[in-house]
């Protein structure tokens, strides 16, 4: 071999490892942003313990049902968004409102709070999140160890 067939066997081979390296590069940047977000887990979002503090409150949704009325409240704290779910009137003093939250999309609640209705008609807050299929529902029932599906009252995901 000549001097010159090794320079240029050199530089193609040089020349596809760095087109090589260049498409790798040029794949891993393509991969979408989505696919790049991590899935929203409960212990991401914070807790606010008493909601009532909130302020810049509203309601999200109503449901009123034969056991009252549940809702799912927002509002902020500390500069940051929180929903959690309330009771405007209950027809039974063995209820619980109780608050849950999909953090998936899946229709099924991740994490949840519930209250005695009597002691306090709201529950604890958490932070909201504005990802893809992170929900929030808020219902009234007897067995606060059943989920919102269970309810005869319960709101819609929000």
């Amino acid at each position: 071999m000549t001097g010159r067939t090794l320079s240029r066997r050199t530089a193609a081979a040089t020349t596809a490892a760095l087109a090589m390296t260049a498409a790798l590069i040029t794949g891993a940047a393509a991969v979408p942003a989505s696919a790049a977000t991590a899935a929203v887990v409960c212990s991401d979002l914070g807790i606010l313990s008493d909601p009532q503090n909130a302020s810049s409150t509203g309601t999200a949704t109503t449901a009123t049902g034969r056991t009252g009325t549940a809702q799912v409240r927002y509002g902020t704290s500390g500069g940051v968004r929180y929903a959690w779910a309330r009771t405007t009137s209950y027809e039974y003093d063995d209820l619980y409102i109780k608050f849950e939250i999909d953090t998936n999309g899946d229709g099924d609640a991740n994490c949840s709070h519930y209250r005695e209705a009597t002691s306090r008609t709201y529950t604890t807050g958490r932070q909201t999140e504005r990802a893809d299929g992170v929900r929030y529902r808020g219902c009234l029932l007897f067995d606060p160890d059943h989920d919102c599906d269970a309810a005869a009252t319960k709101t819609g995901w929000w």
